[in-house]
Formats: C-alpha cells, sequence, structure tokens
C-alpha cells in the first residue's frame, strides 16, 4: 500500500500538564501515524518527579511558545478538564494568535472516534487535502 503525503503534512502541538506523560506520547504516536508533523514536550519533570531550575522552566516555556508559532493546531490534554496555569497560558497564547485549538481529554477514546472518521489506522496522507506522492 503507498502513502499518499500532503506536500506540507499539518504540524500539529501537543500542549498540557507534564504529568500526563503516558497521554502526550499516546496521541504524538497516533498523530504521527495520521500523518502530521508532532511537535510536543520531551521532558516530562511532573511525571518523571524531577525539578527544573527557574532558569529551565523559563526556557522550555519559552521554547514551546516558539513551537505553538510553528504549528497550525493545538491539541490540548486535558484529562478530566484539567488545565493548570501553564497551559492555561499557553492557550491564551494560541488563540492571540488564532491558532485551531483542540482539547483531548483522553486518547484513547479519542483514536477510536477518529477511527470512525477516516477509517483504521494506516496511510490516509493526512487531513489537508494537498497530495503529494
Amino acid at each position: 500500500m503507498s502513502c499518499l503525503m500532503p506536500l506540507r503534512p499539518t504540524i500539529v502541538v501537543l500542549c498540557g500538564s507534564s504529568r500526563f506523560k503516558e497521554m502526550f506520547l499516546e496521541l504524538a504516536r497516533f498523530e504521527t501515524l495520521r500523518g502530521r508533523i508532532v511537535l510536543t514536550i520531551h521532558w516530562f519533570p511532573h511525571a518523571d518527579k524531577e525539578e527544573l531550575t527557574a532558569e529551565q522552566k523559563e526556557l522550555v516555556d519559552a521554547l514551546h511558545l516558539r513551537k505553538i508559532d510553528m504549528a497550525d493546531k493545538v491539541l490540548v490534554i486535558c484529562p478530566g478538564g484539567y488545565i493548570g496555569t501553564s497551559t492555561k497560558g499557553e492557550v491564551d497564547y494560541a488563540m492571540r494568535r488564532n491558532k485551531e485549538i483542540e482539547f483531548i481529554q483522553d486518547p484513547v477514546l479519542y483514536e477510536a472516534f477518529e477511527q470512525r472518521l477516516v477509517g483504521p489506522k494506516g496511510c490516509h496522507g493526512g487531513d489537508d487535502g494537498n497530495k503529494g506522492v
């Protein structure tokens, strides 16, 4: 089976608390298999119980805002509707830049829903209609 990839795949950025590491990893996997470029965090201080210095926190927060700038769409991981202070700031930032925002409470349910819309996992060429080979 050949995959048709868009000439410019949709770029999504994942936002949410780093305590939800497994959800980030699952959603990143799913979005990648949909043919999207995924920008995300790669360090999970809350989940891994690591401390950030004030300087590190400032750096990773600034980098994440640049990822939002680069993205076409923002996916906010918010199990049970939880949105912390940092994530709220990221959502506000994305809104001011007119980014498309979607709130994901459970990536497993999200994936099941999407499969009903686009069919089983595999190659469906992204979602922007700009197909290439």
